[in-house]
């Protein structure tokens, strides 16, 4: 079952995001990034803007250490979802509206016996719920 889908944008600190203006600056800036295939390349040019490979900044192996990052200078590229207590916090902002769809998700597995448990579907609904109030749930 589908729990939510992964979209992926550039997030940073405030003061980092308002050095920012077209996407194309982000060219010059330290962009952070984790190793999935869907990356920096890949968010440019969907925002209009042709990567020319040349960029500066830094490649962590885990998603959480890319968000902790964004805290440093430069600006991550960001699971919105995972990103979300941070966006709220206001511990790091989302420098613009435009979106990558990462084309992955995070989904919850079971069994078929498991699925007869009432408590396992109320856990679910409950991680669909969190997923929807993050206005990232595709159901």
């Amino acid at each position: 079952m589908l729990i939510a889908r992964d979209f992926l944008s550039p997030v940073a600190t405030k003061d980092q995001a308002g050095t920012l203006r077209p996407p194309a600056d982000l060219l010059a800036s330290s962009l952070i990034h984790d190793e999935h295939p869907t990356g920096w390349a890949a968010w440019l040019r969907s925002a209009g803007v042709e990567p020319n490979g040349t960029w500066r900044g830094s490649n962590f192996s885990d998603c959480d250490l890319v968000l902790a990052a964004a805290e440093w200078p430069g600006v991550a590229l960001g699971s919105l979802f995972l990103a979300t207590p941070s966006l709220t916090l206001g511990l790091l902002v989302q420098p613009y509206d435009h979106v990558l769809d990462a084309g992955r998700g995070w989904y919850a597995i079971s069994t078929q016996d498991r699925l007869r448990d009432v408590d396992v579907l109320r856990t679910w609904d409950w991680l669909r719920r969190q997923a929807t109030s993050a206005s990232l749930a595709d159901s």
